[in-house]
């Protein structure tokens, strides 16, 4: 198991540390990390602020059930 993983390795290696195409690979990859960050925090943002909406929604309707009931008692 050993052998595969330190041939996994040595292939990446040589893949990304060649002097004639590694310097665009790791580009290509530095790129793609880049664009994964940032669409993962644009994922999270719309995530978070549709809770927060459905939050406030939750918020609005116990309120107006509550004010309705008040108005009932009184």
């Amino acid at each position: 198991m050993r052998t595969i993983w330190a041939l996994g390795i040595g292939a990446l290696a040589m893949y990304y540390l060649d002097p004639e195409n590694g310097a665009r690979r790791r580009a290509l990859v530095r790129d793609k990390l880049v664009h994964f960050k940032t669409v993962a925090r644009r994922e999270v943002q719309g995530h978070a602020k549709d809770v927060m909406n459905r939050a406030e929604g939750v918020v609005a309707e116990a309120q107006g059930t509550l004010q309705g009931a008040r108005e009932r008692l009184l």
